[in-house]
């Protein structure tokens, strides 16, 4: 089972948009998997400012707040239950065939995976694999005691992840 951290957006990286409109949308999606048994914890984790505490009470689910991404990340690692994570960028939502995907890569002990964002351009339609990354699946033991602050800086550890042929659209 994953344990799963929705990592915030710092203010001001994202649009003027409110962010709690996209950590609500990325948990709405990820209700599948928890039904399903794929998802065993959630953690949210970001600044202060994003009012975690009150979208945590309401999701039934952990946050995390420090004064910058590698705080609050670190802090989220250290609190997830399970053995494997999957850090997801929030205003991210995996379409439905994650689930299964993520079942067959815990079923076959793939140590880390990669899922990507929706494609958006041209050239990301033809080479969806420079959509960049929305999310990561990793082992906690790899993570602990090591400074991150985003996905993008989790993919270090991954040597030859395996890409997720589902991707996670827009959702905030």
């Amino acid at each position: 089972m994953l344990s799963t951290i929705i990592l915030c957006a710092p203010l001001g990286a994202s649009s003027s948009r409110d962010p709690s409109e996209g950590i609500v949308r990325t948990l709405a999606a990820l209700v599948p998997a928890v039904i399903e048994g794929v998802i065993r914890d959630v953690t949210l984790a970001g600044s202060a400012a994003h009012c975690l505490a009150r979208l945590a009470d309401h999701a039934g689910c952990a946050f995390v707040e420090g004064t910058n991404p590698t705080d609050w990340l670190g802090q989220a690692i250290q609190v997830a239950k399970g053995p494997l994570l999957f850090v997801l960028d929030e205003g991210r939502a995996p379409e439905s065939s994650f689930l299964e995907e993520a079942e067959d890569l815990m079923r076959f002990s793939e140590r880390y995976a990669l899922l990507h964002k929706e494609p958006e351009t041209m050239v990301t339609r033809l080479l969806p694999r420079l959509a960049g990354p929305a999310g990561i699946i990793l082992p906690r033991e790899d993570c602990v005691g090591k400074s991150f602050d985003s996905v993008k800086s989790l993919m270090r550890l991954a040597k030859n992840p395996r890409h997720l042929r589902a991707f996670a659209r827009r959702c905030g």
